[in-house]
Formats: structure tokens, C-alpha cells, sequence
């Protein structure tokens, strides 16, 4: 049922990125952001980047992305260090960049 919505959002706003695997360099596609996280802590306004990349969660168990593996994206290398996935067929990575 989402498939057909989840190959929409990729095909419109997805681009390629390369998966860094232990099995060698894969080619995906994902949809890349990056946000501002801000925080108040003490009164002290803090702000940092937070960079997700979302794509199938069916290429995630293909290809055995993992925790702790880099993903190349825009020509930057990034280290995942949170996934999620969600009922409707989609995993986000949580990336920091190098």
C-alpha cells in the first residue's frame, strides 16, 4: 500500500548517495535533510546540524546498513549513528558528518 507513495518521495525528491559497506561501495537513492536542533538549556539558546538521509527500509536489510558504517552523500562522508524505521516501508538514518 505505501509502497507506491515511498517509490514517490524518492523518485521526486531523492538522490544518490553511496553506502560504504563492508561487502564494498553501493549506490542507493535517499532523501537527504539537514536541520537546526535548537535548545535552551540554562537560558542559553544552543543550536546544532542534524543530518538525516531516508530511503526503503527493504534496501536497509539488502544491504546490511549498520550502525557505525559511512554513507557518502554530496560528496561528504557521514557516520550513522541512529536508524529508524516505520510502519509504512521507510528507514531515516541519522548521520554526523565527518
Amino acid at each position: 500500500m505505501f509502497e507506491q507513495m515511498n517509490d514517490s518521495v524518492l523518485t521526486t525528491f531523492g538522490e544518490p548517495f553511496t553506502y560504504k559497506g563492508a561487502a564494498g561501495d553501493v549506490v542507493l537513492q535517499g532523501v537527504f535533510d539537514e536541520s537546526i536542533d535548537q535548545e535552551q538549556i540554562g537560558g542559553i539558546g544552543l543550536s546544532d546540524r542534524v543530518f538525516t538521509l531516508s530511503l526503503q527500509t527493504a534496501h536497509v536489510a539488502a544491504n546490511g546498513i549498520a550502525l557505525r558504517e559511512t554513507v557518502r552523500v554530496r560528496g561528504l562522508d557521514y557516520q550513522i549513528i541512529d536508524l529508524h524505521t516505520d510502519v509504512a516501508g521507510m528507514a531515516t538514518l541519522i548521520l554526523r558528518a565527518y
